[in-house]
């Protein structure tokens, strides 16, 4: 019989705080993050609702950094509500509105997490753009990632190229680059020079779990 989790701290600050997160997604954050509660790490939420989960973050992460983007303009109240916070209002699938958010607050994420519109330009769009300002052995989280498969939000058939759970299977492939790279003596690699170039160099690991993929940065 499989163990259920017990609920963390994390599961109950969303229950507090009115957030749209189950259990399934704070277990799993809390496993990533719960030893470094105390750290001052610098997150950006993608996506913030009613500012229920920002507030969640603040409890749970006193010490961090915390920003946030939004379309909707009363987001941009939450700031002056969570302590060490800053909100703005960016459309995460323009990569030029992402890039200037990014030279005005700095970048240099420990963890971003993806709860915007969940559409295919959306997920790949911000990823492509904030990818590069994940901290070494940083997260980058998607929820709702089941989007991929659902027609209104951009989702195709199995293995089409431009849905955000294939761009994710390529990552899966990136994590083991340097396997095909450099096979072992007398084994030749089967996949090409021009894909072995097109695949990421800095992809730690990558982790599904229903709803939600996590990509982690190497160090």
């Amino acid at each position: 019989m499989i163990a259920i989790p017990e609920p963390t701290d994390l599961c109950r600050l969303a229950e507090k705080h009115d957030t749209d997160k189950g259990t399934s997604y704070t277990q799993t954050y809390h496993r990533w993050l719960g030893h470094l509660r105390e750290q001052r790490l610098r997150m950006l939420e993608i996506g913030l609702y009613n500012g229920g989960s920002l507030r969640m973050w603040r409890d749970y992460l006193p010490q961090a950094v915390l920003h946030g983007i939004d379309i909707e303009p009363r987001t941009l109240s939450y700031q002056d509500e969570v302590p060490n916070s800053q909100v703005r209002l960016v459309d995460q699938g323009d990569p030029a509105a992402l890039e200037a958010f990014v030279a005005e607050l700095g970048g240099h994420y420990d963890f971003v997490l993806d709860d915007g519109g969940h559409t295919m330009l959306q997920q790949i769009v911000s990823f492509e753009v904030l990818w590069p300002q994940i901290m070494p052995g940083g997260v980058y989280a998607i929820e709702d990632f089941g989007t991929s498969y659902f027609v209104e939000y951009g989702g195709q058939d199995l293995r089409h190229p431009d849905t955000a759970a294939d761009y994710v299977k390529d990552l899966v492939d990136a994590v083991q680059r340097d396997q095909a790279l450099m096979p072992p003596q007398g084994v030749r690699s089967a996949v090409s020079p021009i894909a072995l170039a097109k695949m990421r160099r800095d992809v730690a690991s990558v982790h599904v779990h229903p709803g939600l993929a996590l990509i982690v940065k190497k160090f």
